[in-house]
């Protein structure tokens, strides 16, 4: 089972680093058996049997939305993560009027004091639709510090180029297998990417996942 942005998107909750494409986005679940304040009280970030509780609200769909955007001004790191991929998961399935409804509140997390809040929220904003999350993505292609969630451990690194790859159809050359000093450049080319094409890069929607980045 897979939980990311990730976010890349791309996550299991334990997964984060998993490929966008393996999402449960669009997938038949489990009627809910408890409703989304329950869930969230149950979640903890140490018991990674408790992680499956986000599937449980994602099923809610849009009505667990409200119990989610308060979630994202707990004081704990872990229960902001929880509300951010809770939201993106859900907004996938929205029409794109309403996820351009969602991305105000999770830009409100771009100024995150945790970094792996602000990515995600980051991840999250740009899988649906707002080219504004790029940047921060891109600013952490050279973050090697863990991403929550993930067992074992992965690079925050990881969920920025899978996301950005996926969303962009780009890459510049960036090999997460090479050393950090080689991958400098790859770097540098993604903020060149992005400083000259960043006004005229539009979102093309899509189904679930699928929409995309272009240049016009």
């Amino acid at each position: 089972m897979v939980f990311v942005l990730f976010i890349s998107l791309s996550v299991c909750l334990g997964c984060i680093g998993e490929d966008i494409e393996n999402l449960p986005i669009g997938k038949k679940k489990a009627k809910p058996t408890k409703d989304v304040g329950a869930l969230v009280d149950d979640f903890s970030v140490d018991d990674y049997t408790t992680h499956d509780n986000l599937l449980e609200i994602v099923d809610q769909g849009e009505a667990a939305i409200p119990a989610l955007k308060k979630e994202l001004k707990s004081e704990e790191p872990g229960r902001r993560w929880l509300a951010t991929q809770g939201i993106s998961w859900i907004g996938f399935e929205l029409s794109q009027d309403k996820r351009d409804e969602l991305i105000p509140t999770l830009k409100e997390s771009f100024d995150d004091s945790d970094p792996r809040i602000r990515q995600i929220s980051a991840g999250a904003a740009a899988g649906l639709g707002d080219k504004s999350g790029l940047p921060i993505l891109i600013e952490y292609l050279d973050n090697e510090e863990a991403t929550y969630y993930i067992d074992p451990p992965e690079p925050m690194y990881h969920y920025s180029i899978v996301v950005l790859r996926h969303y962009t159809s780009q890459n510049f050359g960036y090999d997460e297998d090479a050393p950090m000093e080689d991958r400098a450049q790859a770097i540098g080319k993604w903020w060149e990417w992005w400083n000259n094409n960043g006004d005229r890069l539009v979102y093309v929607p899509g189904p679930s996942d699928t929409g995309r980045y272009t240049v016009k």
